[in-house]
């Protein structure tokens, strides 16, 4: 049972102003970026990349771009598939135990030793993981009727090697959304670079906004 990830929820709860909520959900992203793992069946999920969503009516911290649907609520340590159709949208974890809105987007993630970057494809390899003969909408009930899937990994990544930015795409980020949601797992340093710098050079889905991510991990590394 993730009782840290509770106890920094909990802590959550108890910040005043929107940037100390910003601040908290941030370190919500380091814990499951560094210590977390998914497993799930036949399916073992390491996060590379995250962005955390926060909507609760009772805290001032007000998330324009949360989907705010009922899985994403209510419904802690399970998984949450966006209801766009086929391969589109991604995969959440649920971190909410009650009466508001809480999840982690899986933006990027090793899914069964294999890196795979960008929400869309992750989802796309959660359904060719599953190896199961069925309708991907059948597979979308499995996988979301799973419960004990998060898991302390064997080897935990330093909290230093974690590259906070702000969200990437969304009509409330290109409105001016100041804080720092979205998380990327550099990995360990190998020969003075970051272990997974090679593979977002090659694999990242924003051309763009690749290389302003590569420029700011040269000048960190």
């Amino acid at each position: 049972m993730p009782k840290d990830i509770k106890e920094q929820i909990k802590v959550l709860f108890n910040q005043v102003g929107e940037k100390s909520i910003a601040n908290q959900l941030q370190k919500l992203n380091d814990l499951f970026l560094t210590q977390y793992k998914l497993k799930i069946d036949n399916i073992e999920i390491i996060p590379l990349e995250t962005e955390i969503y926060y909507f609760n009516e009772k805290h001032p911290f007000k998330d324009k771009m949360i989907h705010k649907t009922p899985e994403q609520k209510n419904n802690f340590g399970k998984l949450y598939f966006h209801k766009r159709g086929g391969y589109y949208g991604g995969v959440d974890i649920c971190l909410s135990e009650e009466n508001y809105y809480l999840s982690i987007l899986l933006r990027s993630a090793i899914v069964n030793s294999i890196s795979i970057w960008g929400p869309n494809r992750v989802k796309r390899q959660f359904y060719n993981e599953a190896l199961l003969p069925i309708e991907i909408q059948e597979i979308i009930s499995k996988l979301t009727n799973k419960t004990n899937i998060l898991f302390k990994r064997d080897k935990y990544i330093n909290t230093s090697n974690i590259y906070h930015q702000k969200r990437i795409q969304g009509k409330a980020y290109k409105e001016g959304e100041i804080y720092k949601l979205n998380s990327l797992n550099l990995g360990e340093k190998i020969n003075g670079k970051y272990q997974y710098l090679k593979e977002i050079k090659h694999n990242f889905y924003s051309l763009k906004r690749k290389q302003e991510i590569i420029n700011n991990f040269e000048i960190r590394g």
